[in-house]
Formats: C-alpha cells, sequence, structure tokens
C-alpha cells in the first residue's frame, strides 16, 4: 500500500514536525544539524529550507518514523532544491544523501562531525550514500553509491568517503550544476531479497534525466530506515557561511519520502499459455516464433507451458507485441518465470540470453533463419535496435549478469546466436551465482527513459525470494523507438540432454511472461476554475471530484477524454453544502478530464 511518510514544504518555517496553521495536515520531518552541534548548517524560513555550507563542509539530516522494508517493498526519497549564486568548480563528489537506519533515538538532534573525535552515533549507523559529482574539470562527472561501512573508526558520516564502501558508479555523464538553478534528485530502496537491497540516484534539471544510477547491495542489508542526510563539501554551493545571505548555500523547497508510491502500470502482455499455442489467441498473449530456424525447430507449447528447445544445440525464441514508445520518464518491465530441465551444463559462459528489441519491420513476426554460413545472414537481424542481458551459467565465482547493445547495422545477422554483433556495457562483477537442475527462475529486464536520447537498462536473476545477480548500464544515445519483442536464447550444451521437441529433457519452460510499461505519475484528470480536488482510485476504477459551490445552486459534471467534447454527464448536483462532491465510477482510462458547469437560472 502507497503511504507518504514525509512531505515537507516549511510552511510552517520552522525545522521541526510541527503542525502549520495554513496545512494541518502538512507531513513535516525534525531536521537537524549533522555537522555541528550548534546547528549553524541549517536555517528554515517560510517554504524552504537551507543547507549552509559555502566554505566549509557541512551537512543536515530529517529523522521519521522509521521503515521496515518487506521483500519487494520501495522507499524513495525525492527532493527539490535551487543552488545558489555561487557553485563550485571540480568538486568530486562534492553533494551527498543518504537514507540511513534510525537506531538510536540520539540521532535525532544537532550533532557534530569532527576528524579529531569520532561521533559513536555514526560509528554503527547502517545506510547507503549517493554521491554526485559537482563540475569536474575531467568532464568525467557521474553518480556514485556507497554503503556505510558498520562498524568504522572514524565516526564522521558524510564528511568523509573512507568510511564507505563503492557499489559502483555510473559511467561519465558530463553533467553539470549551474548557479540560480532548480535541481530534483532521487534516492530509492527496493528489498528485493531476505538480505538483498536495490540502490537507485538519480539527478534531474527541468524534466531532463541528467544521470542515474543503480547498485545491488546482496547482504548485510539497512533496513529501518528513519533518516535522510544531506551534505555539501566544502567550496561547493555558496561563497559565505552567514545566516539568511542568499549566496551561503542550496536552499531546499520540498522533501517527500513515500512508500510504495503508487504508479500506472499498463500490462501489454501477461501470458501464462493456457491455451496451449504459441499464437496471440488471447487479449494478452505474445506470438512466439523460433529465433534460429524458419522451421520452429526451437519452440514447442502445451497447455501452461512454452518450452524452448535447446539440449546440445544453439537455439532461441522471440515473441511479439503491440510496439511500446516510451515517454521520458517510463520503464519497460518484462518478467518471465522459467524452470530448468535435469540437465544443466557447466563453465557456459554467457550461456543464458535475454534481449527487448525494436519491433522495426513486420518480417519479424515469423520463425527465422540464424546461421553462421556465410551468405545466411538474415537482414531482419542486421538493422534491429535493442539491448541484450546475457548470464553466466555454472562458471563458478565469476558467474555475473551483463548489458550489451545489438550494433545496428550489423554485417552477420545472427541476433542472440553471437555476441560479436553486440557491445558490452558493463557487467556486474563476479556473482557466483548457481543454474541448478528441475529448479525455478525469474528473470526481470527493464528500460528506463530518462531522457530524449537515452536510457536505463537492467536485469535481474532470481531464485524465488533471492536476488541472485544484477545489473544497470546506461545507454547516452541512439536508443530504440518501439520495443516490440522480447528474445530468449540458450547456447548448446546449456540446458537439456536433447535438442528433439517433445522430449523431457530439451531445454526451459516458461510459465509466464510479463510485459508492461511502468508509466509517469500524472494526475488523470484536468483541473476546471471550480475544481478544487480530484482523488482517484485505481484499483477501485473511481475519480471522486470536489468544488467549491453555493449552497441551493445546481450544477452539472462532465467528463471527457480527449479535454476536448465533454460530453460524458456524470452527475447534477443542487449543492447543500459550501464544498460539493460527487464519485466516478468504473475508470479505466489512462487520462480523464473533468468540467463543472453551474446551472444560472435565466432572468425573469
Amino acid at each position: 500500500m502507497s503511504q507518504v511518510i514525509v512531505n515537507d514544504n516549511w510552511l510552517d518555517a520552522d525545522r521541526f514536525n510541527t503542525d502549520s496553521p495554513d496545512a494541518p495536515d502538512e507531513l513535516d520531518a525534525d531536521w537537524w544539524s549533522s555537522s555541528n552541534i550548534s546547528g549553524n548548517s541549517v536555517e528554515a524560513e517560510a517554504d524552504s529550507l537551507g543547507l549552509i555550507s559555502g566554505g566549509s563542509g557541512r551537512g543536515i539530516h530529517a529523522t521519521f518514523d522509521p521503515q521496515t522494508l518487506e521483500i519487494g517493498d520501495k522507499l524513495v526519497a525525492t527532493f527539490t532544491f535551487t543552488t545558489p549564486a555561487t557553485v563550485g568548480v571540480d568538486r568530486s563528489g562534492g553533494f551527498k544523501i543518504a537514507l540511513m537506519d534510525l537506531n538510536n533515538a540520539g540521532l535525532a538532534a544537532d550533532l557534530t562531525s569532527s576528524a579529531v573525535d569520532p561521533n559513536p552515533l555514526y560509528t554503527s549507523l547502517p545506510g547507503y550514500m549517493l554521491e554526485f559529482d559537482v563540475n569536474l574539470a575531467t568532464a568525467a562527472d557521474d553518480t556514485g553509491i556507497r554503503k556505510h561501512i558498520v562498524p568504522n573508526t572514524s565516526g564522521r558520516f558524510l564528511s568523509t568517503t573512507t568510511e564507505w564502501t563503492s557499489l559502483g558508479s555510473s559511467a561519465d555523464a558530463d553533467y553539470s550544476i549551474l548557479a540560480n538553478t532548480e535541481y530534483v534528485g532521487v534516492i530509492s530502496l527496493i528489498r528485493t531479497g531476505e538480505d538483498s537491497m536495490q540502490i537507485f540516484g538519480s539527478l534531474s534539471q527541468d524534466g531532463v534525466r541528467l544521470d542515474s544510477y543503480t547498485a545491488t547491495d546482496a547482504s548485510g542489508i539497512a533496513n529501518n530506515i528513519g533518516m535522510l542526510g544531506f551534505w555539501a563539501n566544502s567550496s561547493t554551493f555558496g561563497s559565505n557561511t552567514s545566516f539568511a545571505d542568499p549566496d551561503n548555500g542550496i536552499s531546499f523547497s520540498n522533501v517527500t519520502v513515500e512508500l510504495n508510491p503508487e504508479v500506472n502500470i499498463l500490462v501489454g502482455i501477461d501470458d501464462s499459455f493456457v491455451d496451449g499455442d504459441r499464437a496471440q489467441t488471447e487479449a494478452r498473449d505474445a506470438a512466439w516464433w523460433s529465433s534460429n530456424s524458419t522451421g520452429g525447430n526451437s519452440i514447442e507449447a502445451a497447455p501452461g507451458e512454452l518450452g524452448l528447445v535447446t539440449g546440445t544445440s544453439g537455439r532461441g525464441i522471440h515473441g511479439t507485441f503491440t510496439p511500446q514508445t516510451l515517454e521520458i520518464g517510463e520503464t519497460l518491465v518484462a518478467t518471465l518465470t522459467f524452470t530448468t530441465p535435469a540437465t544443466v551444463g557447466t563453465n557456459r559462459g554467457g550461456g543464458l540470453k535475454f534481449a527487448l528489441m525494436e519491433f522495426n519491420d513486420p518480417g519479424l513476426a515469423a520463425d527465422l533463419l540464424s546461421s553462421s554460413q556465410v551468405g545466411s545472414e538474415n537482414p531482419l537481424y542486421m538493422n534491429l535496435p535493442g539491448y541484450l542481458m546475457d548470464l553466466d551459467v555454472n562458471t563458478g565465482a565469476t558467474a555475473d549478469v551483463a548489458i550489451r547493445e545489438h550494433n545496428s547495422p550489423n554485417t552477420t545477422g545472427r541476433f542472440l546466436g553471437t555476441s560479436s554483433e553486440w557491445t558490452s556495457m558493463g557487467g556486474s562483477g563476479d556473482a557466483g551465482y548457481v543454474f541448478e537442475a528441475n529448479t525455478e527462475y525469474v528473470v526481470v529486464m527493464s528500460i528506463l527513459r530518462t531522457s530524449e536520447d537515452s536510457v536505463d537498462v537492467f536485469g535481474s536473476l532470481s531464485k524465488g525470494a533471492a536476488l541472485l545477480d544484477s545489473y544497470s548500464a546506461s545507454d547516452a544515445s541512439g536508443i530504440p523507438a518501439n520495443i516490440g519483442m522480447l528474445g530468449v536464447w540458450g547456447n548448446s550444451n546449456t540446458f537439456g540432454s536433447s535438442n528433439v521437441v517433445g522430449e523431457p529433457d530439451n531445454g526451459l519452460t516458461f510459465t509466464n511472461v510479463n510485459v508492461g510499461v511502468i508509466q509517469l505519475p500524472a494526475e488523470p484528470v484536468e483541473l476546471g476554475p471550480e475544481i478544487t480536488s480530484l482523488i482517484r482510485d485505481v484499483a477501485a476504477g473511481t475519480v471522486t471530484i470536489e468544488w467549491n459551490a453555493k449552497i441551493g445552486t445546481d450544477y452539472f459534471v462532465f467528463a471527457s477524454d480527449d479535454l476536448i467534447s465533454f460530453e460524458d454527464e456524470v452527475a447534477d448536483v443542487n449543492a447543500t453544502t459550501a464544498t460539493e462532491s460527487v464519485t466516478e465510477t468504473g475508470v479505466t482510462t489512462d487520462h480523464r478530464f473533468y468540467r463543472v458547469v453551474e446551472v444560472v437560472p435565466a432572468e425573469e
């Protein structure tokens, strides 16, 4: 269930969790200095909170009700801030953000961070840090994620990286942080397993994602999150440290912390193969094809399952579905559930592959040839943009997840049958996971559009509730336009002892494939001049419209899907109170617009 934990706009002009006369339901946090017990790093005024840093390295932190995440839960902190007139240059890791356990009541106070005197409250404090470079001279600005070392001996929290372990960083993005400019940052945690956490961070300006990165913590997770920290290194933001000076640091205008924020998910494919065929016979089926042979020798279907027949041969299948063009901020997610056969190979580097591709030619909806024979290059595969996730199969300690981008154009035309027509975007590092026989696994592959011509590509492998490995990579240009094809490939001698259709030990068996688009969290309706509130319950399919009314006056409420023709009459109401409301039921469209019309009696 979605829950807003913090939504602080400092309308009350103080830094504590107090009721505002103008907004008694505002969800404030308590805000403290992280660097000095005098509180000299924090100032509050109406509508903003300041982190005073200037020539000094200083920090602030918020405390709120601690949140313990269940597996699958997501905690998201979003912060909107404006830079001062002075912004530093060449400040590596100059701006830091952290989500931490609230494991001691003493953290709810102005605290000291000193290079001389370790703070015991900071020495045993689990959590995660997001760090942004600020205007590096080398054009290597990127986003890094770290995990707090517990215990540590320095006790300085965000003022040093020596007590933090790196979990990786994005490629060089060369973004700039400008003066007198508003930015929006996000740091989020998703609990992916009993003792694993996914950490994400991003920075945007004027609706454009500047950079982002996703990392995984595989053990010893922090999971009593009740503290949000910010830190600016010396000479990063501002020219002085004087209170009330407009050039003393960054100013926050809003900070939110949400548990499982609501999202709209448009499900395109949810195929459990109940009809026992590989055709698109149901509304949410995909059509399934062989990727390696026009004879279709790599695919078999039965009620409740779809088989990838590989065994001793390298073979693949692909599904085609209605192409999806992502808006900036939207994510396409493919989730595949499958079971391994009795025979699983060893030392099969990159032995299992998954791909999300453009559907740029209707000819892709067919059983196709992938051959290494000269002259048999498939032209449909030679100009096909998309991304590949490959998994090592039982390679020992080196087993990992890698992401690749398809070379388009290429000259081999073999699709997943070779890695030579794919460009590496990096790998997770040695995870050492194992594929067991007769065992169910889940693969997730997603594409998040981060800007006009950039995406983040993510892949993960899980067994039950346990995340075995994951990796995220960014593509900064030349992204696919419309994703409508999902591919799977098993290399030879990886899964199964037979390559014959109908044999029980001939490859992988898929029981469900789901493809959906996580859409932008946007208001489903357009506010009219009389409307004061709109509340949508996606699960119930309802929208409640509220407006300021005149008692005794008649009103009509109309609705539209296109903001042009308001022909759907929702209700007519004779107002009995100064605030009236009606609820429309059965709302299934992604966007719905409303208009309230006052009935004015004709003059006699």
